[in-house]
């Protein structure tokens, strides 16, 4: 058999993975990470205190609805001026605001 990596390949393997992870380990006991799309019952709504996503992506929807009907809202860019991930990162407001989305990325939108 070739060593030669093929898309028929890696399904293969990536299928052979899945059996083999599904029957040999077992999992924790209850995930406890976000609340995404579908609640199962292996999920805290809120975990760690924090609110759910459901009701966060909701209040973003109806905040981004109401900003594209308001013909005189501007919504400020928070990067504006910087032309580099290393701009931003020199400036403290900049570097706050992509920390804050790079955590709302991890906790909530890996499912967008």
């Amino acid at each position: 058999m070739s060593t030669r990596k093929t898309r028929g390949n890696a399904k293969k393997m990536k299928r052979e993975q899945e059996v083999k992870d599904s029957v040999g380990e077992a999992h924790s006991p209850n995930y406890t990470g976000w609340v995404s799309h579908v609640l199962s019952a292996d999920t805290e709504a809120t975990t760690g205190n924090g609110v759910d996503s459901f009701r966060l992506m909701a209040y973003i929807r109806e905040q981004l609805r109401k900003n594209d009907s308001d013909f005189n809202l501007v919504v400020p860019n928070p990067f504006a001026g910087s032309r580099s991930i290393g701009d931003i990162l020199s400036v403290p407001q900049q570097k706050a605001a992509l920390s804050s989305v790079v955590q709302f990325v991890h906790h909530y939108g890996r499912h967008f």
